[in-house]
């Protein structure tokens, strides 16, 4: 049974043979193998190990998933991991760290012609993607990335999960399947398109494996492409063994031979780095709290401003003559904030007075 066949479900039989469910109503009797996403910082760098095993698995997942009819993509080397951030690109000075920055081999066509350039390209994982939020880091990265290796074209390719079973509901699901950034007009610009950040919001590629989809015009994704879509998406569809591992039949066939040598890697993260990754989701969890409560408080000041305006708006009617028979306001008003506001003038105390005649007066 093929990886994208398997639905994510199963019954315990016993502690050494599980059933898997598989698409049509297929049952099979296997034995479980147990893996942790490679979203997470700890998993996502023993799968893309800064060494030739981790260049080979990430060149088949660069070109599987942005070249998967030209395999563009002819070599990857690994370079410096430190980068250096100056004022301008930053808020404070400092260096940031990348780790999976690399020069790529890239073959194109120039003109008619076929050519090879070098591309640097940036790969970055969030598991915890929102709209808008990673863009400004993305494009720190690059331009200083850029700026010490020769200033060449430089990519950030960006992939975005967010753990949620119903991701069609999800407000960042609106940003649509890839958001593309061209950055080419930078003051210290010397060409044209220098900085691409391409964002893979990978909740809606999940949602449209049976489609033809693609990051990059005519590159079709192939089952290779999908089965890493699927394996990065895991937490979207599996069935969870524990808080951070899910379970899939041990002998399952692949397309790619990479991704099952990714596989294998993510089967042998538990103990220490097991508890590494539940740390990073309760922590997670602990910062989405915080950016909701931020989120809420920004809406609630933002309600309450708006209140105000109306009511600003209201009360000039008012003194004009002009206020129509009802006050329209988005919530009701203490009576303190309107005597602060407006004073204890005969036309205030009327305007009180109107206001709790038609219940907008706590």
């Amino acid at each position: 049974m093929y990886f994208l066949q398997y639905t994510g479900d199963y019954d315990e039989t016993n502690s050494a043979v599980y059933t898997f469910y598989f698409e049509g109503e297929i049952e099979a009797e296997r034995k479980p193998l147990f893996i942790i996403p490679p979203i997470y910082d700890v998993s996502f760098k023993k799968v893309f190990i800064r060494d030739e095993k981790g260049l080979k698995i990430l060149k088949d997942f660069l070109n599987s998933l942005l070249f998967p009819l030209s395999q563009s993509i002819k070599e990857l080397r690994f370079i410096s991991k430190e980068i250096l951030s100056n004022s301008h690109l930053k808020q404070n000075e400092g260096s940031l760290f990348v780790d999976n920055a690399c020069i790529a081999i890239i073959k194109c066509e120039v003109n008619g012609e076929k050519v090879e350039k070098e591309v640097i390209i940036d790969f970055e994982m969030e598991s915890s993607y929102q709209v808008d939020k990673y863009t400004q880091k993305f494009f720190n990265y690059a331009t200083g990335l850029r700026n010490q290796n020769d200033f060449k074209e430089t990519w950030v390719i960006a992939l975005g999960v967010n753990r949620s079973k119903k991701p069609q509901k999800e407000y960042s699901s609106k940003s649509g399947i890839t958001k593309k950034y061209k950055f080419d007009n930078y003051e210290n610009a010397n060409d044209l398109n220098y900085v691409k950040i391409y964002e893979i919001y990978l909740n809606d590629y999940y949602s449209q494996l049976d489609k033809d989809i693609s990051v990059f015009e005519g590159e079709v994704i192939q089952e290779i492409g999908k089965e890493w879509i699927k394996l990065f998406t895991i937490e979207l569809w599996a069935k969870g063994a524990n808080e951070y591992c899910y379970c899939i039949p041990s002998d399952l066939e692949f397309k790619g031979s990479y991704i099952k040598k990714a596989i294998d890697i993510l089967s042998d993260t538990f103990g220490y780095e097991g508890m590494r990754v539940n740390v990073e989701k309760n922590h997670q969890k602990e910062m989405e709290v915080i950016e909701q409560k931020r989120m809420d408080d920004c809406y609630k000041n933002g309600y309450s401003d708006a209140n105000l305006e109306l009511l600003d708006i209201q009360f000039q009617k008012y003194k004009k003559g002009k206020l129509p028979g009802e006050i329209i306001l988005l919530k009701k008003i203490s009576r303190s904030v309107v005597i602060s506001r407006y004073g204890n003038s005969k036309i205030a105390k009327e305007f009180i007075e109107k206001l709790s005649s038609q219940n907008l007066i706590i």
